[in-house]
């Protein structure tokens, strides 16, 4: 994707993107150890998010929580534009120590509750708000203040949003595929071979990949993966072994360990380890 404008920092990242001619195999199940905001602007296609697939609309927001995987699936006949915001908890902590900007974010199950449009939010207020971050001019200080100031307004808006969201809303876009999506999340420690997942929910292995699928463009171990290794990510940062991370999220095989979070983080555990030391 082309960036048409953007900006970053240590705690805050503000893409503003266009693909003209969208190509799906350039974009993939993906999670990452940031929050994201991300606003729809143009084009054609749907947002699948842990399994729930959500219609994109001109001006709909859509909020993911750490490691919480997700991909678009977009129309390639029809140019594709959409604003990123990324930003770390601790860019919350600062002006709300008790983090309650991140209940939207936090306080729902994975893949429910991620779409906000008009008739959620005051999607003109928020879009303003993205105009103005667009718009900032200045040193690097100067845009950091006030791309920080509008953004805490938007992540306010979603939070008044999320405080009237309904039960009925928060299942009305559930998969089948849920609650072994949920399972996996919360064992990704243990045994999540397909054997193990078919003994446990009384299903095949064949109809398990195809659902899997098609609810979340991935394979069941691609995803597996990615979330043992954002995880085992996660614990590096935190000054964990890599031996003892990689063992903790279930992998058996360091060198399998390794490789993965070689090409999900473009270095190798160690030398995470390392820049974390020197920072």
């Amino acid at each position: 994707m082309s960036v048409i404008n953007s900006f970053n920092d240590e705690y805050i990242t503000y893409s503003h993107s266009i693909a003209e001619k969208p190509l799906q195999y350039s974009f993939s199940m993906h999670a990452h150890e940031h929050h994201e905001v991300y606003c729809f602007l143009s084009g054609s296609g749907n947002y699948i998010v842990e399994g729930t697939e959500y219609r994109l609309e001109p001006r709909r927001i859509l909020i993911m929580r750490s490691n919480e995987a997700h991909m678009p699936k977009i129309d390639g006949d029809i140019p594709y534009e959409r604003i990123a915001i990324h930003f770390k908890t601790k860019f919350v902590e600062r002006l709300d120590p008790e983090c309650r900007l991140l209940r939207p974010f936090f306080v729902r199950q994975l893949g429910r509750m991620n779409l906000y449009d008009k008739n959620r939010i005051r999607s003109g207020f928020i879009h303003d708000c993205l105009r103005r971050m667009a718009e900032v001019n200045g040193d690097y200080y100067e845009k950091k203040v006030l791309i920080s100031s509008y953004f805490y307004n938007i992540l306010c808006e979603i939070y008044r949003a999320f405080e009237n969201y309904s039960q009925e809303d928060a299942g009305a876009c559930a998969s089948s595929i849920s609650e072994i999506i949920d399972y996996i999340n919360n064992n990704l420690s243990e045994n999540l071979s397909l054997s193990h997942l078919e003994d446990r929910f009384f299903i095949s292995k064949s109809h398990l990949l195809r659902l899997f699928k098609r609810a979340t463009g991935s394979t069941v171990w691609d995803y597996i993966t990615v979330k043992r290794v954002n995880l085992a990510h996660s614990m590096l940062c935190d000054g964990v072994g890599a031996a003892e991370a990689a063992s903790a999220c279930g992998f058996n095989d360091y060198s399998a360990f390794y490789k993965a979070y070689r090409r999900r983080f473009g270095f190798s555990p160690t030398e995470n380890m390392r820049k974390q030391y020197i920072e």
